[in-house]
């Protein structure tokens, strides 16, 4: 024990500089001078840095590269042989026993997924996100709606819940970009909102014995002063719906709360795939399938197990044995996953859409960009692939009332894949801008055409585990694609959003923490982006975050960041 502890200690101890990506990201957020980034902040920015509670200028330790990992590095090694020989020959089995199972009662991928997903309700399995306003809500009216709107959507009043909160938030930031995601409330008491969440749960925490019971939704309100900050940990139904109808079910919750004209909004179950899309989905060999199925679990389950041993504190990482064992096999932590935020302004927001116009890319690009560059910076390789979250409702399962426009995203069900992206496949193999560019307009032409990686995607969840929620299905190690969820980076794009006007809205923010869940969106014109991960730990975490944070502004500068070497301005 004494041992464990010193040499614990000294992995712990600062040894190198906070990352090894470029100088100029360090300048950029820190005000530090070149050969200084491993110095504490200037007394010009400390309290900026003290009203914000986000990461001190210092040393992190990545994961697997801590003084006890490397010493037990043979334990390690041990334990994932273990795990491989044993483990993996009984989920491939029971992978396998799923597959065969609905192919032979049920039929092809299209028959399973009709509606897009398959499957009932699973409390306590919340989608849990952050929303933040400048005014309170009537407590009385909120919960009338809420109740209304959850009876209409199929929920019995056991089934949901709403607590008002007696904790008035903190201020909002002193400016534009890193926050923490505690800022507000909360604070030094649940890391994010997720954890509250877990810990929240009724009639027990859900990293305990709380799954399956109790309710299926739970939103927490914190109501401030008018001008202040008033906040909503939404925790709505990640089990039946996808993140995408999440966001709707909230946004919808804002329009009929302030007056707006009611919608329809529930189409789960009642919109089904159309037939030339189906005959295209379909089109796919099962023994192929079953082959790579085959790879996919043993590459899944090899790199889950690897990363969740390199993670573990017994062996010096940043999660509790209980956590490890539980990414072991869903790939994320209930209770000490880790989350670090960007939430640009309006006037920033605005800025970062006229840089990415000046470099001839989409918002979208830039962010994958960011995300994967930073990923690399902390992580020291490229992910393995970018899953991108993507809804198949108007392409695939189209309502009467859409027609062509494709951007009309208001109602609430299940239509989610993950088709799959690799960076160093792309282009010049550097992952440039150009080469995000080239991604994202591969993804588009992939959805419109029913592509390869579409196919893969849609049938992996219509012979997985599950087959429904929001990433539920790709969370287990079981999951048929090659996405290796724990050395990838999870990409979640809403795109433009909005919220009722009258909501004095000011952000929206919402992560998947599997090895680094990146998700952004853009509503009533504010940009956020979440990083989180089960896997890094918070201080390798808000180095991700700090990094991708750099790289967005300078593109807002109509920069690219691969190419400059001059020092960018200060953070005003």
């Amino acid at each position: 024990s004494f041992l464990f502890r010193t040499v614990r200690q000294a992995s712990l101890r600062r040894t190198a500089p906070l990352w090894k990506g470029p100088v100029v990201a360090q300048m950029l957020l820190r005000n530090t001078a070149p050969g200084a980034f491993a110095q504490k902040a200037t007394d010009k920015m400390k309290p900026l840095l003290k009203s914000q509670r986000p990461y001190d200028v210092g040393d992190y330790v990545v994961p697997g590269k801590g003084l006890l990992s490397k010493v037990l590095l043979p334990a390690r090694a041990a334990i994932w042989v273990c795990l491989m020989c044993t483990l993996l020959p009984l989920l491939y089995l029971l992978a396998f026993a799923i597959a065969m199972y609905r192919r032979i009662f049920i039929g092809k991928p299209s028959d399973i997924l009709k509606h897009g997903t398959r499957g009932g309700k699973i409390r306590g399995l919340y989608y849990c996100a952050k929303m933040v306003f400048k005014k309170p809500f009537d407590a009385e009216r909120l919960e009338q709606t809420f109740s209304a709107m959850s009876q209409e959507a199929g929920y019995t009043e056991d089934q949901v819940r709403i607590t008002f909160v007696d904790q008035v938030p903190n201020p909002f930031p002193s400016r534009s970009g890193a926050v923490e995601a505690d800022h507000y409330v909360d604070t030094g008491k649940y890391q994010n909102w997720l954890v509250a969440h877990v810990h929240e749960h009724l009639p027990a925490p859900t990293h305990t014995s709380g799954l399956y019971r109790g309710h299926c939704m739970h939103l927490r309100v914190f109501n401030g002063p008018v001008g202040s900050p008033t906040v909503i940990h939404a925790g709505v139904d990640g089990a039946s719906w996808d993140g995408s109808a999440c966001f709707n079910f909230m946004k919808e919750l804002l329009n009929r709360y302030y007056g707006g004209e009611p919608l329809d909004f529930h189409q789960r179950l009642k919109l089904e795939l159309s037939e030339d899309k189906a005959k295209k989905l379909d089109d796919w060999n099962f023994l192929s399938f079953l082959a790579w199925m085959a790879y996919a679990v043993v590459t899944n389950c090899a790199s889950t197990w690897w990363r969740a041993l390199e993670s573990c504190r017994m062996f010096g990482g940043p999660v509790d044995c209980h956590g490890t064992i539980v990414m072991c096999i869903l790939n994320a932590s209930f209770h000490s996953n880790r989350m670090a935020l960007i939430n640009f302004s309006v006037e920033d927001s605005e800025r970062l859409a006229q840089g990415c116009k000046r470099l001839g890319i989409k918002p979208f690009a830039a962010m994958t960009y960011a995300g994967v560059h930073a990923f690399k910076e902390v992580r020291g390789f490229w992910p393995h692939c970018i899953q991108q979250q993507s809804s198949l409702q108007t392409r695939y399962f189209p309502h009467p009332s859409q027609g062509d426009d494709k951007l009309d995203r208001n109602f609430v069900g299940d239509w989610l894949v993950g088709p799959l992206q690799y960076p160093e496949q792309i282009g010049s193999r550097q992952y440039t801008l150009h080469d995000a560019m080239l991604g994202y307009r591969s993804l588009l032409d992939e959805l419109d055409n029913v592509g390869e990686p579409v196919k893969r995607a849609f049938w992996a969840k219509a012979y997985g585990l599950y087959t429904q929620g929001s990433a539920l299905f790709q969370a287990p190690v079981t999951f048929a694609d090659d996405s290796r969820i724990a050395d990838s980076v999870f990409f979640n794009n809403y795109g433009v959003r909005s919220v009722h006007p009258d909501a004095g809205f000011v952000s929206w923010n919402w992560g998947a923490p599997f090895g680094l869940g990146f998700n952004t969106i853009c509503v009533n014109g504010a940009t956020t982006v979440t990083c989180a991960s089960s896997f890094l730990g918070l201080p390798a975490l808000r180095a991700v975050r700090d990094s991708a944070e750099a790289k967005l502004r300078l593109i807002m500068d109509g920069v690219d960041p691969s190419t400059t070497e001059r020092r960018p301005p200060e953070i005003p």
